[in-house]
């Protein structure tokens, strides 16, 4: 899996225009770069912190096509974008890490969703799909039932953001294709995965501390809090990699 460093999350990439050309052709502010942030807005539900052997947790992506841009702080209607989440489950106990797919129920329509399993071992399998857009929204979804007590990380990314600068993607060439109203010149997006409500990162520091340091080399970040002392300036954002932790007991 690929990630691009921060640097470019902020300044973006202007191609060959000057910032003044840039500005008569996209006449927006940028809170961090030129390219085209797009919210994926991911709901938990039940949101909690605590769960019980049993449980079913949703997750849930369930969008309109008027896209929310954070850099522009303002949305786009864009049709048929080929989002493609990536998500994986981390169970995180005493400096050690399960793939947390492998011990509990996963249950996600896989021919709806045209899904596939990924097995790894640096870091947790994975499952990815894509959304549906019809009607005006996108969506995606799956359930988790809880088998396996212990502390559990979820994060969700995308495809496309792995594969961006690679030159080698079917998807990046499909998603860097999509016109419309207002866009900017630009070669790429970034596709920002953002968990509604509290995601509960220092409720479980000393895990996603782990998650940080021993299993993504050290590549988290914040975004929102660029000072956090906990978390260096590595290229990926906790804030919009769609990372909830909680924790299941028995």
């Amino acid at each position: 899996m690929k990630y691009l460093p921060l640097l470019l999350i902020f300044f973006g990439c202007y191609d060959s225009l000057s910032p003044e050309e840039y500005f008569e052709l996209c006449p927006y502010e940028l809170k961090y770069g030129g390219s085209h942030y797009l919210e994926v807005p991911i709901s938990v539900t039940p949101h909690q912190k605590t769960y019980s052997v049993g449980d079913t947790m949703n997750v849930k992506m369930f969008f309109s096509d008027s896209i929310y841009d954070l850099s522009r702080e303002t949305s786009f209607k864009i049709e048929n974008f080929p989002f493609e989440p990536a998500n994986q489950l981390y169970r995180i106990e005493e400096d050690a890490w399960q793939s947390g797919y492998r011990l509990n129920e996963l249950i996600v329509d896989e021919e709806r969703y045209n899904t596939r399993y990924n097995f790894q071992s640096r870091v947790s399998d994975d499952f990815r799909g894509f959304t549906v857009y019809e009607n005006g929204y996108y969506h995606f979804e799956y359930d988790l039932v809880f088998d396996t007590p212990g502390t559990y990380i979820i994060m969700t990314s995308d495809q496309y953001m792995f594969n961006l600068g690679s030159g080698l993607s079917d998807l990046n060439e499909q998603t860097n294709a999509i016109e419309f109203e207002g866009r900017c010149p630009d070669t790429n997006f970034f596709i920002c995965s953002v968990i509604q409500g509290d995601p509960h990162y220092y409720d479980f520091l000393d895990e996603l501390i782990y998650l940080d340091k021993e299993i993504q080399a050290d590549k988290l970040a914040r975004i929102e809090n660029l000072d956090d002392e906990h978390f260096g300036s590595g290229g990926i954002p906790i804030d919009w990699n769609g990372i909830f932790c909680f924790e299941v007991v028995e």
